[in-house]
């Protein structure tokens, strides 16, 4: 199995345009945040969502603060992008660390991800 770097398709381009919307309220720390009545998502939180939405995974994938194998897979992230770099011993801020760490707006996050496409996706050929 050989692996490409590809361009967005319709999964990540959804993200893209969610991370650019203004509608979300962003969190660090975990995928969704109720807070105060508010729900709240990190930068991975948003793909979930959009998976959720095409009905590609259920709730079972709102916990914790990692994407799960099964949503890493339907999105095409590369796993290394989806936690901290100090645990995956990359030397490239992972898409967690951006928004965790630098507290960049998820508009400047989408920027950053597809500025730096190869890093973060893959395609299976």
């Amino acid at each position: 199995m050989t692996r490409e770097v590809m361009s967005p398709g319709p999964l990540q381009r959804k993200w893209l345009d969610k991370l650019r919307s203004g509608k979300y309220e962003k969190t660090t720390g975990e995928l969704f945040d109720d807070f105060n009545g508010r729900d709240c998502y990190c930068a991975t939180g948003l793909a979930v969502l959009v998976l959720e939405e095409e009905g590609l995974v259920g709730t079972e994938e709102w916990f914790g603060s990692t994407m799960s194998k099964k949503a890493i897979r339907l999105m095409g992230i590369k796993w290394q992008a989806t936690v901290a770099a100090m645990f995956s011993k990359s030397k490239t801020p992972s898409i967690v660390d951006i928004n965790d760490d630098t507290r960049v707006t998820f508009s400047e996050i989408a920027d950053r991800i597809e500025e730096n496409w190869d890093k973060f996706f893959y395609k299976v050929a």
